[in-house]
């Protein structure tokens, strides 16, 4: 994993207008960076909840899909959920999807305070901008 950090939700969530449109006009990302280190999953701090949300991708058959999962600090999901993606081939929007919807759903739910985690990097350093 490349990071986390812990927030309010619901100022992500209300962020997200822009946040799609600004990545629209970047560069397209073709290939997803693969980390050297075997990622392992350490527990948020006790009362809280991690958010952990991929991108998936399968080039042969062109599908493409969001994964998310919440855990409380002993590790035990309190919500997940994978869902298809249509309409969209920006690698950096669908990781930005995943966060997104691990968001939305954290919020559905009822939890705050929640630490997210990804593998996508430049998504999480624009998440982090966005608290300074």
């Amino acid at each position: 994993m490349f990071g986390s950090f812990g927030w309010d939700a619901a100022d992500i969530v209300a962020w997200t207008g822009n946040f799609a449109s600004e990545f629209r006009l970047a560069n397209e990302v073709t290939h997803k960076e693969i980390l050297s280190q075997q990622p392992v999953w350490r527990p948020p701090q006790v009362g809280s909840f991690k958010i952990n949300c991929d991108a998936s991708f399968q080039l042969r058959s062109r599908k493409v899909g969001v994964g998310i999962i919440i855990r409380d600090h002993r590790g035990l999901v309190v919500a997940a959920k994978a869902s298809p993606v249509f309409g969209c081939s920006f690698v950096v929007l669908l990781e930005a999807q995943a966060c997104l919807e691990g968001l939305q759903l954290a919020l559905d739910i009822g939890i705050s305070g929640v630490v997210l985690e990804s593998d996508a990097a430049g998504v999480l350093l624009d998440f982090r901008k966005l608290r300074h």
